[in-house]
């Protein structure tokens, strides 16, 4: 592959396909997906215009040597099962075992799957090698998944640090920490999305409230869920959960998802420093268009603003089932 770095990288042929490129653009070890919504033979890098679902329908790793040209060439052999041999993204390092993915926007090394890019990458496989940082793409062994049958419950994202604390206000506020939801990454319905976050009251004011919501995009987005309103201890260490479950209806721009608290506090109990206040309200049914990019953030609303009320966001968790 040219400016590769390193041409070491395992490939034991399981099951290659020869496909269709449309473009220039694809080189040995990139990944291709589908990109043509009427001929599942056309494939392209996944930073293409015509890309499906915005560069996220995986069909494999280019095995073609060098880089395709469509004058010359009207195929390109694609690892779809077994052990690929992978470009591994400039300036990263992986590790043997590690799960391994693609940022569509990237066009098509691959790159570890981390709890903060997880919503980002499309997760195709395990690395079998490790990889030092280069400043260049290099090979790299890559065990694919059997898309087939992957069904399993895997990480949207999750919190990697404690947000900023919200403070003095007693305007609605959003957490400095949110999860992303890339387009087109709800695809199928009856696909689960279950949100958890836990907020810790460093603070409190007399009898001041606090309340935790959970909404769509921004503090005046769609309402998800939140927790009642709660006179916190007013020497902290009360602590807010979230606790959610979101099951996508139908998809699409007029896409709608139906929301639900679960968990085990019965609704609307509130318990002293160190206790828990578990989700007493959900929206129902929200309308989502699931072809544009969202964000899942965490609202705090003090009752009275006071340098005496404090609330830090301490975990965001979010992980998608089908």
């Amino acid at each position: 592959m040219t400016g590769a770095s390193n041409l070491t990288g395992e490939r034991i042929t399981l099951f290659d396909r020869a496909l269709v490129p449309a473009s220039n653009n694809i080189k040995e070890g990139y990944v291709v997906v589908h990109a043509s919504a009427t001929d599942n033979q056309v494939v392209d890098v996944p930073s293409a215009a015509a890309a499906l679902l915005g560069g996220r329908a995986f069909a494999g790793i280019s095995a073609t040597q060098g880089t395709i040209n469509i004058l010359q060439d009207n195929r390109v052999t694609v690892a779809k099962g077994g052990i690929a041999k992978a470009a591994l993204k400039a300036a990263t390092a992986c590790v043997a075992g590690a799960v391994a993915g693609y940022n569509p926007a990237d066009g098509g090394p691959v790159q570890p799957v981390t709890p903060a890019n997880a919503a980002v990458l499309v997760p195709i496989g395990r690395f079998t090698q490790s990889k030092a940082s280069s400043g260049a793409e290099q090979f790299v062994g890559l065990e694919l998944y059997a898309h087939s049958a992957d069904g399993a419950e895997r990480l949207l994202s999750a919190a990697t640090a404690s947000s900023t604390a919200i403070s003095n206000t007693a305007t609605e506020t959003a957490f400095s920490v949110s999860i992303p939801i890339p387009a087109n990454r709800l695809q199928a319905s009856g696909a689960v999305l279950k949100i958890r976050a836990k907020a810790r009251v460093t603070v409190g004011n007399a009898n001041d409230t606090l309340q935790l919501k959970c909404r769509l995009d921004s503090a005046a987005g769609v309402v998800l869920g939140q927790t009642p309103a709660v006179d916190v201890t007013n020497a902290g260490g009360d602590l807010a959960v979230l606790d959610l479950a979101a099951t996508l209806r139908t998809t699409g721009a007029s896409g709608t998802l139906v929301c639900d608290g679960f968990g085990g506090i019965s609704p609307g109990q509130a318990v002293a420093t160190g206790g828990n206040v578990q989700t007493t309200g959900t929206a129902g049914t929200v309308a989502i268009d699931t072809t544009v990019a969202h964000t899942l953030v965490i609202t705090a609303t003090w009752s009275a603003a006071s340098a005496n009320n404090s609330v830090v966001l301490e975990d965001l968790l979010a992980t998608l089932l089908g």
